[in-house]
């Protein structure tokens, strides 16, 4: 949304407030097989981090923001 408070929890979470505009955006679907070894879950959990963070950009790119970036634990 346009006007938002962002929550001081770990993945920013941002509260929508009243009477402001917004957007919904979605991702192609991921796919992740039931039993994975520790490498192919990071390589997971990197992927849909990055879907996450592609959509949020996009959705903040609509709303005329600038959007925040960082992959995967690598700095922006």
């Amino acid at each position: 949304t346009e006007r938002y408070y962002v929550l001081g929890s770990w993945d920013r979470f941002r509260f929508a407030l009243p009477f402001s505009c917004g957007v919904m955006v979605f991702g192609d679907p991921i796919t992740i097989e039931r039993k994975i070894d520790a490498l192919a879950q990071e390589d997971a959990r990197c992927r849909v981090e990055a879907a996450l963070t592609a959509v949020t950009a996009q959705a903040d790119r609509m709303l005329g923001q600038a959007p925040a970036n960082a992959l995967c634990g690598k700095a922006p």
